[in-house]
């Protein structure tokens, strides 16, 4: 998985936010390029949109519990899917596009010869066999041969509507519709895009060091070092051990929003 990037070209994705419902220029709110390995970005593709999605407080029983807009299955699967199948040979980098109202993801390469919108989930082609091996060896398989059922599944059982799907010129796309969009609310931004990177990357993996962050944005170890003591005294990581052995961990009283 540490080399998985030199067999596979383009291994990139993009995350955008837009406030409101269109897809403007001047109504983004965030927009962030992740890259990597395979496993790297689809963790960090991931930490990075259930950071950004809506959060809803919900009493159950006799505790408020924070519900996401989107079920946490149905974005790992969806997000393993766009990244698994896409096109390596296409440039463009897979596009997550969170809207008020709906989160797209759409990864370059249509449906396969043979495949269509209506038998795709159940006519399983796989456009890249060494990748959806090494997916299946890291634990991953499961998104690329049952995900869109349960997707769907997920979807319905917390009352949300079918998700779309659309096989378009040399692209394809899912749409996942969100709860109404006066509910939907969106985080305050008060970290740089390195330490957003940081928050996603120890939510991914449960923890993060410094020299894991300077090799992940490509920044020297004194920076690394200011970025997540910035955090630590914002109180969104804590700090554990000494010396060598020090790493960070999202904080117990701080919630990803």
């Amino acid at each position: 998985a540490k080399d998985s990037s030199k067999y596979f070209n383009n291994l990139e994705a993009r995350v955008v936010v837009y406030r409101g419902e269109e897809k403007e220029a001047e109504k983004i709110a965030f927009d962030q390029r992740v890259n990597g390995t395979i496993t790297q970005v689809i963790e960090l593709t991931y930490g990075l949109v259930f950071e950004k999605i809506g959060k809803q407080q919900k009493i159950v029983g006799t505790t408020r519990q924070e519900v996401p807009d989107y079920p946490e299955a149905a974005l790992r699967e969806a997000i393993t899917n766009a990244v698994g199948h896409r096109d390596y040979y296409d440039s463009m980098p897979v596009h997550v596009e969170l809207f008020d109202d709906r989160l797209v993801i759409t990864n370059p390469g249509g449906l396969l010869p043979g495949q269509t919108k209506q038998n795709f989930s159940k006519n399983p082609k796989h456009r890249n066999p060494l990748c959806y091996k090494l997916l299946q060896d890291l634990g991953f398989g499961e998104g690329l041969g049952t995900g869109v059922p349960k997707i769907i599944k997920q979807c319905r059982q917390v009352g949300l509507p079918d998700p779309n799907f659309d096989n378009l010129d040399n692209a394809f796309q899912l749409t996942l519709y969100g709860p109404p969009s006066d509910k939907v609310r969106y985080p305050v931004e008060s970290e740089n895009p390195r330490q957003q990177q940081a928050l996603a990357f120890a939510k991914a993996h449960g923890k993060i060091t410094t020299k894991e962050l300077a090799k992940l944005t490509g920044v020297s170890l004194p920076t690394a070092v200011a970025d997540l003591n910035e955090l630590v005294k914002q109180g969104k990581l804590r700090r554990i051990g000494r010396y060598r052995g020090v790493h960070y961990a999202i904080s117990e009283n701080f919630k990803l929003l």
